[in-house]
């Protein structure tokens, strides 16, 4: 027996000792366990010349052994659908039912389709460059001599099998070695004994020609040129035509969907493609004009001035402006608008609105308690809206703030206000303010004002009235002459003429005509009375021949009723 590796006879071992003197038992012999997995099925022992030997009872017996022994689903089952599996497929088995009643049946049909269908590449040794075809690979025999057919009982069953659980249906070819005699091993992966075959006398194989180089490459070469040049003229395209072409559809859309600056923004870019710069200048002025909507005035105002006489450009600038000064009107900004207003002359009611303007800073005025300022404004206006009631809320608040400061204007101004508000109220409020501040009982206004006050009852009206309107005699003094009202005396001598000087005040400024009643007696008892009364308020009083001792006077009230002085001097 030769080894199927190194070629070398090993006579009846069952374990070549020059390849592996330690081969384990599981390696198949003549077969390292690394290629076990190789999709080549290996029959050998059969004729390479004659695929068909004269025994082929074992020769199916051993296809069908090994097969249905390593993988029966995989070799038996015909599926149509693994064609490019690896596995390898024999066909002749019903898929619906791989395992037949019959192993008779089986086993001549498995060998008898697969010899049938491709002789050559079933019994014959394919190369390890047809390992990728699903075509069953039968190899494993000689180029120069063909093997023994393997006996039937020499093949070990599946459950048999090595201990590292080499159980594929296929196995890898055996290495080509040197013939050395007839013999042949042979090996399984379903066996780990190998059997001496029966010797066959053939010519020897001659070497397959190498496969021929696929179309496979070629196709793919040709479809990759295609597609670069397809691809280089799609690029060169682009950016000679389709580029431009995109990018003003483009800004088409955004001009469609209102959207104007990026739209302005393609259009500029593409220069003078196509009509570009009139689709700029298009959209520059359905900017402005989306601009006045959304009261970006000061934007549409730079992009109108820009456009100058472009469709009705003018009349937009003058919406602008006209809506951007109400808009400053309403934010108060009242000089502003009111010069923006006028710059517009006639355009619908800027006039009007250059009152508005005033009004609304009057108000304000108003509102920051400038009364004057406020009012002065109000009154330019000439009746315009509420103005004259702005004016006498204007006036009203002046008046409160001078009560007490300058009741005579408060009282001036409230007086015009007749009932507005409660100016009635404040009105006597000034008027008590201005007596108190004018406490003169010849003062004709602090006697009317105080009247008044008493005949309306207001508080501390009376009070101050009698205080200013009772009748009063004041700087009293003696001396010898009526005309001196300088020299005061104590005391006369007896036989000169003793004068009383006096003045009279509580006289209301209506009364023209001032009166007292007056006793004079001495120190003998001798008295005199008298009556003096004018339109003036200083008298002298002469008296003569008065004795010594004290000489009195007592001066009452015109009607006699009420005391109102008594003055004494001595005479020696």
């Amino acid at each position: 027996m030769f080894c199927g590796k190194c070629g070398k006879n090993i006579g009846d071992s069952k374990v070549c000792p020059y390849c592996n003197p330690q081969n384990p038992a599981n390696e198949v012999f003549g077969q390292p366990k690394d290629e076990v997995d190789s999709p080549t099925v290996l029959l050998s022992g059969m004729d390479p010349t004659n695929p068909y030997p004269s025994d082929d009872d074992d020769v199916r017996t051993t296809l069908f052994t090994d097969t249905a022994a390593s993988a029966p689903e995989a070799s038996l089952g015909g599926n149509p659908d693994d064609a490019d599996n690896p596995t390898v497929l024999l066909s002749g088995i019903n898929p619906a039912n791989p395992y037949q009643s019959s192993e008779e049946d089986v086993k001549t049909t498995l060998f008898n389709d697969t010899a049938a269908t491709n002789p050559e590449a079933s019994l014959s040794g394919n190369q390890g460059d047809d390992v990728d075809s699903p075509t069953v690979l039968l190899s494993g025999l000689r180029q120069e001599q063909a093997p023994a057919a393997p006996a039937r009982n020499d093949y070990a069953s599946a459950s048999q099998q090595n201990p590292y659980g080499y159980n594929s249906p296929v196995g890898q070819p055996i290495e080509n070695q040197a013939p050395q005699n007839n013999s042949y091993s042979y090996s399984s992966p379903a066996m780990q004994t190998p059997v001496s075959t029966p010797s066959y006398n053939s010519a020897p194989v001659t070497e397959e020609p190498k496969k021929k180089k696929s179309k496979k490459g070629l196709v793919i070469g040709i479809v990759t040129s295609i597609l670069v040049v397809l691809i280089g003229a799609g690029v060169i395209l682009y950016f000679t035509v389709l580029k431009d072409l995109f990018a003003y559809n483009s800004a088409i859309d955004h001009k469609d969907k209102a959207e104007y600056s990026d739209a302005i923004d393609i259009f500029e870019d593409l220069g003078d493609y196509k009509d570009s710069q009139a689709q700029i200048t298009e959209c520059k002025y359905l900017l402005a004009k989306q601009q006045i909507d959304d009261g970006e005035y000061e934007e549409a105002r730079s992009t109108l001035t820009e456009l100058g006489d472009y469709k009705d450009s003018k009349d937009q600038l003058d919406k602008c402006n006209y809506l951007d000064a109400k808009q400053m009107l309403a934010d108060g900004k009242y000089d502003e608008a009111k010069t923006a207003f006028k710059a517009l002359g006639d355009y619908e009611d800027s006039k009007e609105l250059i009152k508005e303007c005033d009004y609304g800073r009057a108000t304000k005025l108003l509102n920051d308690k400038k009364y004057t300022e406020a009012k002065k404004i109000f009154e330019s206006l000439n009746g315009y809206s509420d103005s004259k009631t702005k004016i006498k809320e204007c006036d009203y608040n002046i008046a409160k703030s001078k009560i007490s400061s300058n009741p005579s204007d408060a009282i001036d101004i409230l007086e015009d206000l007749g009932s507005y508000e409660d100016s009635e109220k404040l009105l006597k409020q000034a008027k008590m303010n201005y007596c108190k501040k004018n406490k003169d009982s010849s003062n004709a206004t602090t006697y009317k004002y105080l009247k008044e006050l008493k005949e309306a009852n207001y508080s501390g009206a009376a009070a101050l009235y009698k205080e200013l309107y009772t009748i009063k005699i004041i700087n009293v003094y003696w001396n010898t002459d009526t005309s001196d009202h300088s020299t005061k005396m104590t005391k006369i001598k007896e036989g000169e003429k003793a004068v009383l000087h006096f003045e009279m005040t509580g006289y209301t400024p209506d009364t023209y005509y001032f009166k007292v009643q007056l006793k004079a007696y001495d120190a003998s008892g001798a008295s005199d009375e008298d009556e003096m009364g004018g339109i003036y308020t200083r008298f002298a009083y002469g008296l003569l021949g008065a004795s010594k001792g004290t000489l009195t006077v007592e001066i009452y009230s015109a009607d006699g009723s009420e005391k109102l002085y008594t003055a004494t001097v001595q005479i020696v």
